[in-house]
């Protein structure tokens, strides 16, 4: 079984009980984790069965950052996909911002090296972009899950069963043959949409708990 948690922004009590209730063999957090010390700790047992992508709030503050990338590198979905617990799983953390690419409109960047390059030494962030815009989507990230194929897809953003989803995250889903997408971010459970002839859209509450068995 996996658990997908929606936007913890801090809270981990309601996640690790149902943990400890229901043993799963996998933890996916779906951004806005903001923990107040490293990830791992927080996690604890855990932390070794535990993915993450990042959402917006988690480059709020540097430490929010850290916390992640310093502690659970390896943990991290973010464009690419990983075997977890036996389901192929996809990652796109993050949100769309207009200063790099805002969908439909079309993008300002579409290299993230690039739009480093154009970023003045002082505002980077680990010689990488501003703070901010390390949870940020680059149309790159996309284009890069596009040509790979997964069973979940979890994203920080909602596609369009969400009034203010994106059709590029629909038209992902289905380029990539998933068959569940699980998101956070607008902190409004919904669990019964769908995109195209039966791909499943579940949108998690603030700190809610989705409970997948495989088979």
């Amino acid at each position: 079984m996996i658990l997908f948690c929606g936007d913890p922004h801090g809270e981990f009590q309601r996640l690790l009980v149902h943990a400890e209730t229901t043993r799963p063999d996998a933890i996916i957090l779906l951004g806005d984790q903001t923990p107040d010390r490293p990830l791992a700790e927080v996690m604890g047992v855990w932390a070794e069965r535990t993915w993450y992508i990042l959402g917006n709030h988690d480059s709020d503050r540097e430490e929010f950052l850290i916390r992640h990338l310093d502690s659970m590198p390896d943990r991290n979905l973010h464009a690419r996909v990983r075997p977890v617990a036996g389901v192929g799983v996809a990652g796109l953390g993050g949100v769309f911002r207009g200063q790099v690419w805002h969908p439909p409109d079309p993008p300002e960047w579409t290299d993230r090296a690039e739009f480093v390059r154009c970023t003045r030494p002082a505002h980077r962030f680990r010689r990488g972009p501003a703070l901010r815009h390390w949870t940020s989507i680059f149309p790159e990230d996309v284009r890069a899950l596009a040509r790979l194929h997964a069973d979940v897809l979890v994203t920080h953003e909602a596609p369009t069963t969400h009034p203010h989803g994106f059709e590029v995250l629909d038209n992902l889903a289905r380029d990539m043959g998933v068959r569940l997408v699980v998101h956070g971010h607008h902190h409004e459970p919904c669990h019964d949409a769908e995109l195209f002839s039966g791909i499943l859209v579940v949108g998690l509450g603030m700190g809610e708990v989705l409970e997948l068995r495989q088979g």
